[in-house]
């Protein structure tokens, strides 16, 4: 009742002004150590502290360049220079071919010399959204951007066995049906982007949507509304449980189909979203993050057959606030409950005037994927 009526005093709620004021800060400030990290060649080292000598991978730079391109507050001239993060993935010797002239993209790790979907799916990802920024890419320099474009859309069907299902993590894996949720949601992520520039996929707007739609089923079909908590779990070598981070961004993409293609989001799932991200509220910064640990037999671009292995750990921060926000923007459209849009907006305030000091202080001289997650995440949030 209190939240109905907007009457809580002990329990605040932030306005909408003073939201995106603090998320205009941060992004600021995240967008500058990015960019205060570009090497000579161009491209954003694995880690945004030169202590841990990281150097260059494909995966997160390709993550940095997509949070920077969406990015309101970036300068032209600054887009500009950071347009050269583009050209260690594309320079002679980069991307990995087979005898056959299959496409495997890019290494995911330096070490070991294998490819997997994350750094083509990235790619694309960054692509669409330096291509999508009126005026930057003209004339040679977007012919170029789109050829690399379709390059990478040409990889990325070395890890989708089929049209109509998930994607895969690895590529030629001997169970083709072995289908990777977190590679999945990436690859919806890439597929909105593109549809948001008004690019095709594979030459083709129809296939894009396709694709698009397919994906967004795919993954909302593997939804456990049952579990405790509800969410998505994938597979895991580390346990069954559902995980949070990845859940928050299947959340956030899901909206972002509905509201952008019409695509039908089931109410097992809708009705679950309010308590999850009003929750988040409670949330102090060290909030555990989810972990997980994959693997598949498959054979790499040499013809040599092992079992790829692959850790990752879900931010669930970045995610959050990128989910409340798309959340609220549906709220509106649809006149949601008062008391949830007033739980949800205290979340979002949370998260974002709250927490917001303490995750840039931390993202900005730590691994580049935390920053770059946390500048998408808030690239849904309105420019002041």
């Amino acid at each position: 009742t209190l939240d109905r009526n907007e009457a809580s005093v002990f329990r605040p709620v932030r306005s909408n002004a003073e939201i995106r004021q603090a998320a205009s800060t941060m992004r600021r400030e995240l967008l500058e150590a990015l960019k205060r990290s570009q090497t000579a060649k161009g491209g954003i080292p694995a880690s945004l502290n030169p202590a841990t000598k990281a150097g260059f991978e494909y995966w997160s730079n390709g993550q940095a360049l997509t949070g920077i391109f969406l990015t309101p507050e970036l300068s032209e001239a600054d887009a500009h220079q950071l347009l050269k993060g583009f050209e260690e993935h594309f320079e002679s010797g980069s991307t990995i071919e087979g005898a056959d002239g299959k496409k495997y993209g890019w290494v995911a790790h330096p070490k070991e010399k294998r490819t997997q979907a994350e750094p083509a799916i990235w790619t694309g990802a960054a692509l669409a959204a330096a291509l999508g920024r009126p005026g930057l890419l003209t004339g040679e320099d977007r012919e170029r951007a789109l050829t690399r474009l379709a390059y990478a859309q040409e990889v990325l069907k070395t890890y989708r066995p089929d049209d109509a299902n998930g994607w895969n993590m690895f590529p030629n894996q001997e169970d083709a049906h072995l289908h990777n949720v977190y590679t999945t949601a990436l690859a919806l992520l890439a597929l909105l982007e593109t549809r948001k520039a008004n690019l095709p996929w594979e030459g083709s707007v129809e296939k894009r949507d396709q694709l698009l739609h397919a994906t967004a089923q795919w993954l909302a079909d593997q939804y456990d509304d049952k579990a405790s908590p509800p969410g998505w779990r994938t597979a895991s070598e580390t346990g069954t449980n559902t995980i949070d981070g990845l859940t928050l961004q299947i959340y956030g993409e899901l909206l972002r189909a509905e509201a952008e293609t019409g695509f039908e989001l089931p109410h097992r799932i809708l009705n679950q979203m309010p308590d999850y991200l009003a929750n988040c509220a409670e949330r102090k910064f060290n909030f555990p993050a989810d972990s997980g640990e994959f693997s598949a037999f498959f054979t790499d671009h040499r013809g040599q057959q092992y079992v790829a292995r692959e850790a990752l750990g879900f931010l669930w921060y970045p995610w959050a606030i990128h989910a409340a926000q798309l959340w609220l923007l549906r709220a509106e459209r649809v006149g949601a409950p008062k008391e949830d849009q007033v739980r949800v907006r205290r979340a979002l305030g949370h998260l974002v005037n709250e927490l917001g000091n303490q995750a840039v202080s931390k993202y900005k001289s730590e691994w580049t994927f935390q920053a770059a997650e946390t500048l998408y995440g808030l690239s849904v949030i309105p420019p002041q």
